[in-house]
């Protein structure tokens, strides 16, 4: 097969279940995402489709005017390394790009990826922080 052909789309209702399934293959990695959800970021999610089988998928999800996070960027693990990551990336990029949207941000595991697609931890000295709940946590 050759993975050069693969195709970036919006997705649409009939591709969730192989989101899903996209998903479901990487816990580790990849948050998973209610239905609802779904119907709501369905017009700012692309997949890469190979042979009309959905290959990999982004999500572009738009907090504001100022601010979006690029999320559930994921190929099928025997497609990995072929460039379906870049191109998905490249095509939130451009819309959030069309959209006028100044910063784009990504929370992730593996930030030497996104490094290379010119992600970087400055933002003008700005820091994402997140909130540990310490009465919680196992002593």
């Amino acid at each position: 097969m050759n993975v050069s052909n693969f195709k970036i789309r919006k997705a649409k209702r009939k591709d969730i279940a192989r989101i899903k399934a996209l998903i479901k293959a990487n816990p580790k990695t990849i948050v998973p995402r209610k239905n609802n959800e779904f119907d709501e970021l369905l017009q700012t999610i692309w997949v890469a489709e190979l042979a009309s089988k959905v290959i990999g998928c982004v999500c572009l999800e738009v907090y504001s005017k100022k601010i979006c996070e690029i999320r559930t960027l994921v190929v099928d693990s025997k497609l990995r390394h072929c460039g379906i990551g870049k191109a998905l990336m490249e095509q939130a990029i451009a819309e959030a790009q069309s959209r006028k949207i100044p910063q784009i941000m990504v929370i992730t595991s593996d930030p030497d990826y996104f490094e290379r697609l010119s992600f970087g931890p400055d933002l003008k000295e700005k820091f994402a922080l997140f909130y540990q709940d310490k009465s919680n946590s196992v002593k």
